[in-house]
């Protein structure tokens, strides 16, 4: 028999990776943000889960084009079983079915970033148990990034393509590679388009800002949520950065803030506002991680225009903070095998980025070892 389980009930037996939030009203575990997982084991011989889906976020001028949805991946003891769309049409997903009744560890896994498809998950129904999986005590690294850190188009080669869900894959990025062969954890919190601060005569300045939404859990979700009951909270769920701290923390932002500039009509003092937040940035990461926690200020592999200020900010911040360290990707080529959807990085240049990442960070290990 079937028993259609809500997922507040099984919350001690779901771990979540990533930043997760719960939604207290409607009983749904959000994972929205890249890789964010589901995980947990099974036993007996079928399972399905059901999906709290929304749509990405419909731009100015984008009123005609398909919707955006999430995808996922699931995994069963490890081993990659299905990819697929989660829609409004198709929210309800078949995990495992067998003669007879077996025990799995399943991982489900969202592939594609936050903003661009908000995932939930409601229910499982199974005809078995459900159990806690092992705890995973590898360490964290974590992610801020743009649309780079994301892997937007990063499964495509067509230069031209806009966004398309099915071409962003979270787990062939720069920072999921770069995590498995370092033995760590990947947390993701990255959007395409966000910039560390948005200029004030920005068009952009309804949208969120990474200076604005770290801080939380899932911001994104809360608003949207709210929006959609004719309430937004007045104050967000602060994510619990000493419950869950990490070991790393790669910020790899100034890209689309140096379009933000480009953009403005006063350069200098576009740049001199970009200083002062990028400073107060860094300084946020800091006291909300921890001392112990080393952070790296990278840039690349798409645009150069903010490195030396950026440079700048991190050596005078070294001289007060012994573990900030400043990261330089290699620049992609803008044809051939770096350019993927809309000019951006490839699976094949994030794996190039990935092993500057690994290198540079071991580098830092055998430093602070010596």
């Amino acid at each position: 028999m079937m028993n259609k389980i809500p997922v507040s009930e099984l919350r001690s037996k779901i771990r979540t990776e990533g930043r997760s939030y719960f939604d207290s009203v409607e009983g749904v575990l959000y994972c929205n943000y890249t890789l964010g997982t589901w995980r947990f084991r099974f036993t007996g011989t079928a399972l399905a889960a059901d999906f709290s889906v929304m749509p990405g976020i419909v731009l100015p001028g984008m009123e005609h084009a398909p919707l955006d949805w999430p995808w996922i991946a699931v995994f069963m003891d490890g081993e990659e079983m299905l990819r697929q769309e989660v829609s409004e049409d198709a929210h309800e997903v078949k995990l495992f079915e067998s003669g007879s009744p077996e025990t799995h560890e399943l991982r489900i896994v969202k592939l594609t970033e936050n903003l661009r498809g908000e995932l939930g998950l409601r229910t499982l129904c199974c005809d078995g148990e459900i159990e806690a999986a092992a705890k995973d005590s590898r360490p964290v690294i974590e992610f801020i990034g743009d649309s780079i850190t994301c892997g937007f188009g990063n499964a495509t080669n067509e230069v031209m393509h806009e966004f398309v869900p099915s071409e962003e894959d979270g787990l062939r990025t720069h920072g999921a590679m770069a995590a498995a062969k370092l033995g760590l954890r990947p947390r993701f919190i990255s959007i395409s388009g966000i910039s560390v601060s948005n200029q004030p005569d920005s068009p952009l300045q309804g949208l969120p800002s990474m200076e604005t939404i770290y801080e939380y859990t899932d911001r994104i979700i809360e608003e949207r949520l709210g929006e959609a009951r004719g309430s937004v909270p007045e104050r967000f769920e602060a994510y619990d950065f000493s419950g869950n701290p990490a070991k790393y923390v790669v910020l790899n932002l100034g890209t689309n803030d140096a379009t933000q500039i480009y953009m403005s009509g006063d350069h200098e003092r576009a740049i001199r506002y970009f200083r002062e937040r990028y400073e107060a940035f860094v300084r946020k990461i800091r006291a909300l991680n921890g001392p112990d926690t080393a952070v790296i200020c990278a840039l690349g592999c798409m645009d150069y225009y903010l490195f030396d200020e950026i440079r700048a900010i991190a050596e005078r911040l070294q001289q007060e903070d012994p573990r900030l360290y400043l990261l330089k990707y290699g620049k992609m080529m803008a044809a051939g095998p770096d350019a993927g959807a809309c000019l951006h990085p490839t699976v094949y240049r994030h794996e190039k980025m990935a092993e500057e990442l690994v290198s540079f960070i071991r580098n830092i290990e055998a430093d602070v070892q010596s």
